[in-house]
Parts: C-alpha cells; structure tokens; sequence
C-alpha cells in the first residue's frame, strides 16, 4: 500500500522500490502512467508488457527506450510514442526505422492529430463567438 501510494504520487520512486514490488504489474502501471520514464525501474517481464509499455509512452514518448527489444519493434507502441514525439523513433527497432512507409505513417499520424486539435480549438472558438 506504501509503495502504491508513492508511486501513484511520484512515478520515479519505483525505483526506490523493491525488486518484487517491481515486478508487481498493479504498482509498476501506476508509476509509469504518472512518469513514463519510471518504466526503466521495472522489471525486465513488465518492460515487455505491451499495456504497460503503451501506458508509458503515452505519458512519455521518449520511454520508449527503455522498453524491451519486442516492444520497440512493436508497430502500435512506436507509432503511439511517435504520434506524439516524432524522436521517440530513435528508439525503435531497426526493422521499423528502416521501413519507409512506416516512418511515413508516423508523420500522416501526427498531422491528422494536429487537425484534431485545431477542429477542437475551432469549435470551441465559434461557440464562444456564436
């Protein structure tokens, strides 16, 4: 309950935790969705997670690397990290790097989440206006 509690307010004290508790998939989830950075504490199983992988490049991208080799050859996981920062690909495998229509993928990704962003901020601007 300690450690979750810590975790759960500051990611990177998953480090400070013990082995076992880092190997606890409940403990080691709510660190990285606090800092994904936080996923370099965890065990080598869990770095293979894909969920917790997924919850960790979400909050930050650039975890990527720290993720196992399997996960950064993971099309869904590098393409989520790079939707949101195009230099979480150095950390992908060189299988998905090498791979052109891939890495383009990444930047129709990017723009297509722009342009969610500003429809967002449009309608909300044309309410306000309205």
């Amino acid at each position: 309950q300690v450690v979750l509690a810590a975790v759960t307010s500051e990611g990177d004290a998953l480090q400070y935790a013990s082995a076992q508790r880092r190997q606890d998939r409940h403990i080691v989830l709510a660190a990285v969705r606090r800092q994904g950075r936080a996923l370099q504490a965890a065990a080598p199983q869990l770095r293979d997670d894909k969920e917790v992988v997924m919850a960790a490049v979400r909050n930050d991208p650039i975890s990527l690397q720290h993720a196992s080799l399997q996960m950064q050859d993971d099309e869904e996981l590098v393409l989520a990290a790079c939707s949101r920062d195009p230099q979480a690909l150095r950390f992908a495998s060189w299988r998905l790097r090498a791979d052109e229509a891939f890495v383009r993928s990444i930047g129709k990704v990017k723009a297509l989440r722009y342009a969610r962003l500003a429809n967002k901020k449009g309608a909300g601007r044309r309410r306000q206006n309205g």
